[in-house]
């Protein structure tokens, strides 16, 4: 074979080779399946039952294949294919409660920010300064011998001084065109939770100690206040990360992070038993507790945990315990509950009877002042 011949072939084989590996590139893992062709997998392949195609194309067009199949994976398949008798019903059904679920989170958990948003900026303004130029100075955080920790901070405090001045969302930008400074309860209304939640780990210790006795379930607590920091600071990764995975769609059941476990002692003989006290709880009876910790009022806190045992309760006995062995809720958690809710219900009738012997208005009385109020609002 001469040079030419070589040549040739040489380019021949590149050429071959070349068209073999674009062939291959083209035969993709997740190629797209038009909705019929996902139910006809879902019947052929995934031996899902399917008698109502009109339902199934209803189901997989308004939640997606992933989060209705890939989603519960775990708990319907074995070697990728459905347990048998399985219909897209029980799939759909599993998908609305957990929603359900979710949604109460996602309700609470708005209000559980709230609530550390503001004994937060209460510390810091009462501790350090009303004016943003001061509560944003590091020198008045907890100094660090580590120099990416410093720098850290700097970060951090630098970027939310800069949201201070440049953003235009309210009440920030409104206080900064009218008032002469913008105090840490208007600012942290427009910083993220992740954010607040890095100022506060930089705070003083005597900050930090300061916060714990604003927090009602940790200021009774018998944990000394390097534990309270800890449970604190891991609660509200928790319910900031799982709100997360609620709202972007995420895989919520699944997900975990852990709770420090001296929070467990808070809850000793009510939501959890003695022999349980040594657990660290990483899943979403972690969040739970986690939540009940900082909603940080009786009120809120009896009214989430009647909602959520209302949901865990809407389609019966074995949907709520399917979920419970998903999500490591206990099968118990109402008695569970009921104890919780016991102690705030003595606290919540013990108050009502202290405003009764006062004198104090009913309130469905000033409700209905309001309600006239509005009506004569032109």
């Amino acid at each position: 074979m001469d040079s030419e011949e070589k040549a040739l072939l040489h380019i021949f084989v590149a050429r071959l080779f070349r068209f073999y590996f674009i062939m291959e590139k083209t035969i993709l893992d997740k190629p797209f399946l038009t909705f019929e062709e996902q139910i006809n997998k879902l019947i052929n392949e995934k031996h899902l039952v399917i008698n109502n195609r009109d339902y199934a194309l209803e189901a997989l067009s308004s939640i997606s294949y992933y989060d209705l199949v890939n989603g519960y994976k775990d708990l319907y398949q074995k070697d990728d294919v459905f347990i048998p008798g399985l219909g897209i019903e029980q799939l759909f059904t599993t998908h609305i409660f957990n929603k359900n679920i979710q949604g109460v989170i996602v309700k609470y958990a708005g209000y559980a920010e709230n609530s550390f948003k503001t004994i937060l900026s209460y510390i810091i303004a009462k501790n350090i300064s009303e004016k943003e130029t001061e509560y944003l100075n590091p020198k008045n955080y907890k100094y660090s011998n580590d120099k990416d920790k410093r720098q850290n901070l700097r970060n951090l405090l630098n970027n939310t001084l800069k949201l201070c001045n440049e953003t235009h969302d309210t009440p920030t930008s409104h206080y900064r065109n009218t008032k002469d400074h913008i105090p840490p309860w208007i600012l942290f209304k427009n910083v993220s939770f992740s954010s607040t939640t890095d100022i506060y780990k930089y705070l003083k210790t005597e900050d930090k100690e300061d916060m714990f006795t604003y927090f009602r379930l940790l200021s009774v607590s018998n944990i000394d206040n390097e534990a309270k920091a800890n449970v604190l600071l891991s609660a509200l990764n928790i319910v900031r990360k799982f709100r997360n995975k609620a709202t972007h769609n995420l895989d919520f059941v699944k997900y975990r992070s852990p709770l420090f476990h001296s929070a467990n002692h808070i809850f000793e003989n009510t939501l959890l038993y003695t022999n349980e006290i040594n657990i660290t709880y990483d899943n979403i009876w972690g969040l739970i507790l986690s939540m009940i910790i900082l909603l940080n009022n009786k009120y809120l806190e009896y009214g989430f945990i009647t909602e959520l045992s209302t949901y865990l309760n809407s389609y019966g006995s074995d949907m709520s315990k399917l979920y419970c062995h998903m999500t490591g809720i206990p099968i118990d958690y109402q008695r569970r509950f009921k104890l919780y809710t016991s102690t705030l219900m003595t606290s919540i009738t013990n108050y009502n009877q202290e405003e009764k012997n006062d004198n104090a208005p009913n309130l469905q009385d000033t409700y209905a002042d309001v309600a006239a109020t509005s009506e004569t609002d032109p």
